[in-house]
């Protein structure tokens, strides 16, 4: 080191023609502060203001980059630094390249020091806008985006905002300024190398990283957009690498039974079922619905005892009668068209949801079938903004009420039934058959345009579940002669 400063010395002074090369009195200083202790503190000088003192530090460092140059006035040298930043953004108007060339600068000198103490410039704050104030600005633009004019924000919504908390909460803090391509990419890697879950040692799903890295595409595409903040999307943005890592234990080939409700299980579910219970029951077993498709069925959707018209039966290449039932909607969640032909105790719940539904205001074709007590959906955010979990609630207080009268049954989500009803539609027909019956967007995997061209083939979805509701007979005995009687009667 003590080498390279006299080189230095050595430069700057030969310039001066047949002049001695001698040490200057602050390379001299710099020089024994090498020898005594490895660093030197430049100290501060006489009447010399902030601004200049953190310029003349940061030279000495770009002209030494081998030596451990610091600033004795950590203070003064922040300052500084700050005052250079502030001075930029009233004389530039492009403020984003003018700063980050001025911290490059500032920067250059403590790049080979490796001692956190001496990278000042990391914790400058050069006054504009920061990180975690953007990711507040797109809450807020997602609250008005997803807000829906009866229910508030959608649940999707909902979503979306608690994975921008998520983002707040994982990553710093920092000026807008200097997140560019390797900030941008820095982020994403650590999705992608997916970190412990909160106050868990095992790491985030595969499926959860890449909805963290999803969100965080869209939150900067919309900061590139936005006219809030003076912010560009660096050229190389979508060159960026946001592939989740795999790992051995996310090989999931199939379905485990395990996961699926057997059919002992389901004949203790319906025996221990109240009628509101055992609607949600069969709406899950049945159409495959999960809450979403439960909460925002509405009457318009329901057919009951109604054929098709004789051109529809021709389509679709199935003779129904008027002794039929079904259920004609788009999914919410996809979008798609899919009707299910009702079992006959299915249609039984449902007449008992309409008379219920009559009892309460509003009551027509595009009226939501199911309020709950309060005579608001079952989608309904909370006051807190957290999705609705009343469905779910239900089903737990049923799985804890068969476990009172020391009967088993494991203990899984709501949406399992309709996992267990696309393996029970599967079981009597095949895995196209089983894509229809859940309404999936893309059903033949080789042709996305199959639905623009041909009608899906919910003839073959029709006679799955008729041989469904054969296997499921002890299951709908178990409820009784009278499964729809008052909850107090029974």
């Amino acid at each position: 080191m003590l080498t390279a400063i006299w080189e230095y010395v050595e430069q700057c002074t030969g310039q001066l023609a047949e002049q001695p090369v001698v040490w200057p009195p602050e390379m001299l200083q710099i020089a024994q502060q090498i020898a005594r202790q490895g660093r030197a503190d430049v100290a501060r000088q006489d009447g010399e203001s902030a601004e200049r003192y953190a310029v003349r530090v940061t030279m000495l460092g770009k002209y030494l980059p081998s030596v451990p140059i610091y600033a004795a006035d950590t203070s003064t040298f922040h300052t500084g630094v700050q005052a250079s930043f502030q001075a930029a953004r009233s004389a530039h108007q492009n403020f984003e390249q003018t700063t980050q060339a001025i911290r490059k600068g500032f920067c250059q000198a403590f790049d080979a020091v490796g001692d956190k103490r001496a990278l000042l410039c990391d914790t400058v704050d050069d006054g504009g806008p920061r990180l975690h104030e953007a990711l507040r600005g797109y809450i807020e633009w997602l609250k008005t985006e997803y807000r829906h004019p009866e229910s508030g924000i959608t649940a999707w919504g909902q979503v979306k905002i608690k994975q921008v908390e998520t983002l707040l909460g994982r990553h710093e803090d920092t000026p807008l300024s200097r997140v560019g391509h390797d900030a941008i990419e820095a982020m994403m890697r650590y999705w992608r190398q997916r970190p412990a879950r909160k106050g868990s040692t095992e790491a985030v799903s595969r499926k959860s990283a890449e909805h963290q890295i999803a969100a965080l595409k869209a939150f900067f595409r919309w900061l590139a957009r936005s006219n809030a903040y003076e912010w560009q999307k660096p050229t190389s943005f979508d060159d960026i690498r946001t592939r989740v890592d795999r790992r051995a234990d996310d090989a999931h080939p199939q379905i485990q039974p395990e996961v699926l409700f057997s059919l002992d299980e389901l004949i203790l579910l319906n025996t221990y079922a109240t009628p509101l219970e055992r609607l949600f029951l069969l709406l899950g077993v049945n159409c495959g619905y999960s809450r979403a498709e439960i909460a925002t069925l509405r009457v318009g959707d329901i057919c009951l005892r109604q054929a098709h018209t004789p051109s529809h039966q021709e389509i679709l290449n199935f003779k129904s009668t008027n002794q039929d039932s079904f259920i004609k909607r788009c999914r919410p969640k996809t979008g798609v068209y899919g009707e299910h032909l009702l079992f006959a105790q299915t249609v039984q719940a449902i007449e008992w949801a309409l008379s219920r539904r009559m009892r309460q205001p509003d009551f027509g074709p595009n009226a939501r079938l199911l309020l709950n007590s309060n005579g608001e959906p079952y989608n309904k955010p909370t006051k807190g903004g957290n999705p609705n979990r009343q469905i779910q609630n239900r089903f737990d207080a049923l799985l804890r009420r068969i476990e009172r009268h020391e009967k088993q049954v494991k203990k899984r989500p709501f949406k399992t039934l309709r996992k267990t009803a696309g393996d029970l539609v599967r079981r009597f027909s095949d895995g196209e058959v089983t894509a229809v019956f859940h309404c999936r967007g893309q059903v033949v995997k080789i042709d996305n345009l199959a639905d623009c061209y041909t009608t899906r083939p919910f003839s073959k979805v029709f006679e799955a579940l008729r041989k469904v509701e054969i296997y499921l007979g002890p299951m709908f005995t178990a409820a009784g002669s009278h499964p729809f009687e008052p909850e107090g009667k029974k």
